[in-house]
């Protein structure tokens, strides 16, 4: 049999998105796109309900439509009976009727149970949402066919079961919704509830005092600190959920699932280049500026033949310091200190001179990484903005810092690219965003080393980075942290990992999403890479019914067939044998 691809369209309706950004609404649906380029997924932009029915799409995502005209919604119906499939999440409820049901009302934030594949102590954290419930009487259409599955638990909702998901058959095709917001759920996990503009809410054992008069990234954070923490096998509590991993990779399998029932494949691109098992990272933030405890750091990081990122404080090292680091395959980057007691404030202004200072100081003409001192985070995206603004590619400053939140505290190992308020018009960065897991794992109440393991085995069952943080100055200083450090390289060495630093991840970062895909002929299918590097995994998943010529590989419960781009691939897929011919790479930067 011949695969199609899907030809995949998101509507975003741009004159909604302009009406909600004037009554100061956030627009977090756009992150959908990240979505799709994380994975290398095909898809088109759409701006408006007209171009998405169409006919030149087989399925669209309507993340962003206004429910009240009705010609919106006709336009919509008319579209799945003519054999389109729309997908919704949380939205759509002016089609409601249409289909006979009615939205229910409930807490914003709960637990979702999709398909039995959720944590044992609790479903997928969600934190925006609305279901949908069947409906009869005037105005509601009866009997039409439709499947539910799943089901929400929303906080303190004490009403009838709510399905997660509700697949409905509307004439040739159908609808397919969420009554999660995925793509809002996901940002709001990774990036908070709101801005950073007082201290968050601390845990109520004692473990995570967030009150501390301090403005930092965990202030912002959405978890809960029962539900959303686990023990060590020492009993340190920790966060041990990456729920906004958990959801792309649901959200990934739904749409492969729906193009696979109507004969198309949707291909996607794997987290992990070809050959590597898992990645992790070290970071060093330059506290105290000890050059001793920096020679320490450089003499412990050769003999396990480990390169890590080194984030510099004001006044930072001596010359020479810089100079060994990056001899021996270290990268040097910028450790921002807006602490006011230290001499420092949250300002544009302030990092830039520190930038500034930076480039002068250790001798770089750029910056390829930064973390705040002190985890200081304020506002929503001033941070990534500024990183943007001076040319700073990757950020790592989102992690915990208190020893009771340690883990996945926004809910993701995987890099990222953050999305802007409204001021922003709620863009995407090109910034990526990779927190760490840790600081200092064996210092006395704070880095558990019975968690290490913990930590490596979630990050690489998700595919993300393990990066863990140290202080030169502990490696010095204190027995137990070179004992944590050698725990991590160890035990990560023993799984598989490989250790990156920051440069390497932006570089493989651009690489996986520079693939574009064709499909130049029928049962042809043609993949191009714009940057170079490591080979990049795809996966093409086998539609419903057809048979797949060769081994085949389960990547989120679908078949697929595997293969390697390293420049440019012409696969055909009728046959399981793809060949691979050059062509031209150019240099990107994310």
């Amino acid at each position: 049999m011949v695969y199609r691809l899907a030809r995949l369209g998101v509507l975003f309706e741009q004159t909604t998105a302009i009406k909600k950004w004037a009554n100061g609404i956030q627009v977090f649906e756009g992150y959908v796109r990240e979505l799709l380029e994380q994975r290398s997924i095909p898809y088109s932009w759409l701006d408006r309900v007209e171009e998405a029915v169409s006919g030149q799409y087989d399925l669209v995502l309507a993340v962003l439509v206004d429910d009240l005209p009705r010609r919106t919604q006709e336009a919509l119906l008319d579209y799945m009976n003519r054999g389109g499939i729309v997908v919704g999440y949380g939205s759509l409820n002016g089609l409601a009727r249409d289909m006979g049901f009615r939205p229910v009302r409930h807490a914003q934030t709960g637990y979702a149970y999709v398909d039995g594949g959720e944590p044992a102590q609790t479903g997928l954290r969600f934190t925006q949402g609305c279901a949908w419930i069947k409906a009869s009487g005037e105005g509601y259409r009866p009997q039409i066919a439709y499947a539910a599955a799943g089901r929400l638990e929303p906080e303190g909702y004490s009403g009838g079961e709510l399905p997660a998901l509700v697949s409905i058959r509307v004439g040739k095709g159908k609808l397919e919704r969420w009554a999660i917001d995925i793509p809002n759920t996901i940002v709001r996990l990774q990036q908070g509830d709101g801005p950073v503009l007082s201290d968050g809410i601390p845990a109520a054992d004692g473990t995570a005092e967030l009150n501390d008069g301090l403005l930092k990234a965990d202030d912002g954070g959405v978890m809960d600190w029962d539900k959303d923490r686990l023990q060590t096998p020492n009993g340190t509590p920790y966060m041990a959920y990456p729920y906004a991993d958990y959801w792309r990779e649901r959200w990934l399998s739904h749409l492969v699932s729906v193009c696979a029932g109507i004969g198309l494949t949707l291909p996607f691109a794997d987290l992990l280049p070809d050959g590597v098992e898992g990645i992790a990272a070290i970071s060093f933030d330059s506290d105290m500026n000890d050059n001793d405890s920096a020679e320490t750091a450089l003499r412990i990081l050769s003999v396990h033949q480990v390169r890590s990122s080194w984030c510099i404080l004001e006044p930072g090292y001596r010359p020479s310091i810089y100079d060994a680091a990056r001899e021996d395959g270290h990268e040097i980057g910028l450790h921002f200190n807006a602490m006011e007691s230290q001499g420092g404030r949250w300002s544009q202004e302030e990092f830039a001179d520190q930038c500034r200072w930076f480039k002068s100081a250790a001798g770089e003409q750029r910056i390829g990484f930064n973390k705040n001192h002190y985890t200081r985070f304020e506002g929503w995206d001033d941070l990534f903005l500024w990183c943007e603004q001076n040319g700073i590619p990757l950020d790592q400053s989102r992690g915990p810092s208190k020893r009771g939140n340690v883990g996945f505290l926004f809910g993701t190992a995987q890099p990222y690219r953050p999305i802007a308020s409204l001021r922003e018009s709620n863009r995407l960065f090109q910034v990526l965003e990779v927190g760490f897991l840790s600081q200092d794992m064996g210092l006395d109440g704070w880095g558990d080393r019975s968690a290490i393991g913990l930590f490596l085995d979630t990050v690489q069952s998700v595919r993300g980075v393990a990066h863990f943080l140290f202080h030169q100055i502990y490696l010095l200083t204190d027995p137990a942290v070179r004992e944590g450090f050698n725990d991590v390289v160890e035990q990560a060495k023993a799984k598989g990992f490989e250790f990156w630093t920051s440069g390497q991840l932006v570089a493989w970062e651009n690489t996986r999403r520079s693939l574009k895909w064709s499909q130049p002929a029928p049962g042809r299918l043609s993949v191009e890479r714009a940057v170079d590097g490591p080979g990049v995994v795809v996966y093409i998943p086998v539609p419903d019914g057809a048979q797949a010529d060769g081994p085949v590989e389960y990547r989120y419960g679908h078949p697929c067939r595997r293969t390697v781009v390293h420049k440019e691939l012409k696969l055909d897929t009728a046959h399981p044998n793809p060949k691979e011919e050059k062509s031209d790479c150019a240099n990107s930067l994310i």
